[in-house]
């Protein structure tokens, strides 16, 4: 009989199809995730820009309003003009009422439920919130601040 050849004796350099494309298919999943990561960290990014700029006007528009006062006893609204068109802003002023269980808690320390009223007759509650929209979504900003100030 004679010698009996084979084909497969030498190696071929390179890859195979098949470990080409489980390599590619490793590659497309791992680019997945990281686009995904990537999205992820660009809508965060947004929000915390919009967050940021709502924080900032809110503080703009108690700075204005403790220097200038307060129109309204009651409730006001408006927006920030054309260079922060998406933001609006909505304030309230109203008295303060303090709580039962805190006039309780100051008598167990000695002083009265009188001095406490008449200590700070002209206390008054601004509650401002900021709301834009943030990919079809309403987000709002909202800020207590306490002013002394007799009513308007």
């Amino acid at each position: 009989m004679g010698a009996r050849r084979c084909f497969y004796t030498q190696r071929r350099a390179g890859f195979s199809l098949l470990e080409l494309m489980v390599a590619l298919g490793i590659f497309a999943a791992s680019f997945a995730v990281l686009v995904g990561a990537q999205m992820s960290a660009i809508r965060s990014q947004a929000h915390t820009r919009d967050v940021f700029t709502a924080t900032a006007l809110a503080r703009e528009l108690l700075a204005k309003t403790e220097v200038n006062g307060f129109e309204d006893y009651e409730e006001s609204k408006g927006d920030f003009g054309e260079e922060f068109d998406r933001f609006t802003w909505r304030r309230e002023v109203g008295d303060v009422f303090v709580d039962p269980a805190l006039l309780g808690y100051a008598a167990s320390l000695g002083a009265s439920a009188g001095a406490i009223s008449v200590a700070v007759p002209d206390l008054r509650q601004v509650t401002l919130q900021i709301h834009w929209q943030e990919r079809n979504r309403a987000r709002s900003v909202e800020t207590v601040y306490y002013t002394l100030g007799p009513k308007p």
